[in-house]
């Protein structure tokens, strides 16, 4: 029997620490049986860095910064992909393959950064290649709007 996935958006948001810093946010639990290729989900916001420099390998890390976030994400990795910034609206794309580290934290301080990341397996065929990443600006995704206040956008 297939087992049901439920998510409850910014109400299933709660306090984490890591590392001695709070910030919200919710993860969703996947069974493992259907982790792939979703092997994880985050909802998250935070205005302070969280998160040491870590590594990722064998996965795309796909990172999307909500339109009411305040603050923007700075990038910073490994090899030679330098960093970008991750500002509001933009959806940025990192092929972890065969291993990068990086590193993701608020541009400015107590501006609080609204976030959404997913991380997904790759096929085995990309495990070896190098790292790559692209940022796709907020100005470049579609957008449908309709009349009665409807707006999507599509990420």
């Amino acid at each position: 029997m297939m087992k049901k996935i439920v998510y409850e958006g910014r109400k299933a948001m709660k306090t984490v620490t890591i590392r001695g810093k709070e910030f919200q946010a919710a993860h969703l639990d996947v069974p493992f049986e259907l982790r792939n290729p979703i092997l994880q989900l985050d909802h998250y916001i935070m205005d302070t860095p969280i998160f040491p420099p870590h590594k990722h390998a064998g996965c795309a890390a796909v990172s999307y910064i909500f339109d009411n976030s305040e603050g923007s994400i700075a990038n910073r990795t490994s090899l030679e992909l330098g960093g970008n910034t991750i500002r509001p609206g933009d959806i940025h794309y990192t092929l972890s393959n065969k291993g990068m580290v990086h590193e993701e934290y608020p541009l400015k301080a107590k501006k609080p950064v609204h976030g959404l990341q997913i991380l997904v397996n790759i096929p085995e065929s990309e495990k070896s290649k190098k790292p790559r990443m692209m940022t796709v600006e907020s100005n470049l995704l579609p957008v449908c709007e309709e009349e009665k206040g409807v707006r999507v956008k599509v990420v």
